[in-house]
């Protein structure tokens, strides 16, 4: 339509100026042009006679018409003879928004949502912790990178807040101070071992997780409020309170599995009496 003088497209630049009419990515399209009557006739024409000859259906309720400059009636007029609505900027395409300051946090919203909606959608209720994880990092590392490569976050005019320190802000020495700070259980020089790229990734979460008493215990269900005191102990109905170091070490039910383990793989111990050491003790054995 550009090329027989049906469409006018917008053009970019003084004497060397570039004319763009469309920009198009998969079923996702942006059609640029000068406002006048022509084009907005020509894209209905062309728009129609595209779903006639491909069999395709072109999804008017779904498209907007953004204008740049132009009065609100004129746009709401040229929206009805197209079929579509009146959209407003700045507008997301491939999900990104298009005009805006990126200097300003408010610019930012829409991909802090978008984040937040691929971390918290029903369907990762239902991923197990290792699938959480591989989400988390994909989420992490793809969307802030593809709209980094577009835009420069806010440096000067706006910044983030960094909460452990508003003053000076985020610093990689502060992050540091801030982890080596918290009081951390003691943990084995071989324990770097449960992430080897040879141990399956749920067992080495629950390796974590189990040294630093992340599990769902029932101990840890009180603290977090999740159940009442009267129901902290074992499953087992022992009468004794449900922590890791009960579950997994003196629990006279679980805890009589680890003498038929040591008997299975020949080698003679004793029983520990905190998870760290019961893991250290068991590295020993493998000569590691």
């Amino acid at each position: 339509m550009v090329e027989a003088n049906v469409f006018t497209g917008y053009s970019v630049g003084g004497a060397n100026s570039v004319v763009v009419s469309h920009l198009q990515f998969a079923d996702d399209t942006l059609l640029i042009g000068n406002k006048s009557w022509a084009n907005v006739r020509a894209l209905r024409a062309g728009l129609v006679l595209f779903e006639a000859m491909s069999g395709l259906k072109v999804n008017f309720h779904k498209s907007s018409l953004v204008g740049v400059n132009i009065n609100a009636s004129w746009l709401s007029e040229a929206a009805s003879v197209l079929g579509c609505k009146v959209g407003k900027i700045p507008f997301l395409y491939l999900g990104l928004p298009i005009r805006g300051n990126p200097r300003r946090l408010l610019f930012w919203e829409p991909i802090v949502n978008c984040i937040k909606s691929r971390l918290s959608g029903w369907h990762s209720r239902y991923l197990s912790f290792g699938g959480r994880l591989i989400l988390l990092k994909s989420v992490l590392t793809a969307l802030p990178v593809y709209a980094l490569s577009f835009f420069k976050a806010p440096s000067e005019t706006d910044r983030w807040i960094w909460l452990p320190d508003q003053i000076s802000g985020y610093t990689v020495r502060g992050v540091y101070d801030l982890l080596t700070s918290q009081e951390q259980p003691h943990v084995h020089q071989n324990m770097e071992l449960i992430w080897h790229n040879q141990v399956p990734l749920k067992v080495s979460i629950l390796a974590w997780r189990l040294l630093r008493d992340r599990l769902p215990t029932k101990s840890n269900l009180v603290e977090r409020g999740i159940i009442s005191v009267e129901n902290r102990f074992c499953v087992t109905g022992c009468g004794q309170v449900e922590d890791v170091n009960h579950l997994f070490l003196s629990c006279p039910i679980f805890g009589a599995l680890w003498p038929l383990v040591r008997a299975w793989l020949g080698v003679e111990g004793v029983d520990s009496h905190t998870i760290s050491d019961h893991c250290v003790q068991f590295i020993e054995y493998a000569g590691l």
